[in-house]
């Protein structure tokens, strides 16, 4: 599996696991179980679940940002 893979499944996971348990009852346990990797395995890509969270927000952030220059590209007057 791709390292791109694990990480895609990991924070997919969390998604889930957050949205069942709420993130201050989920454990790296309840997130590994549900991506089917070792615990350890999310240690290798996050440093805990905080930093799982952070990347959630950037990533989501991200592809906010992105959709909003793809608008502002097409607008022939922004004003």
């Amino acid at each position: 599996m791709r390292v791109s893979d694990k990480h895609s499944k990991i924070t997919q996971a969390a998604v889930k696991v957050f949205a069942q348990k709420g993130f201050f009852n989920a454990r790296i346990s309840d997130i590994a179980k549900e991506a089917k990797v070792a615990d350890g395995t999310i240690y290798l890509y996050f440093n805990n679940k905080y930093d799982i969270l952070i990347s959630l927000f950037e990533d989501e952030i991200g592809k906010i940002i992105l959709q909003v220059k793809l608008l502002l590209e097409k607008e022939e007057d922004p004003c």
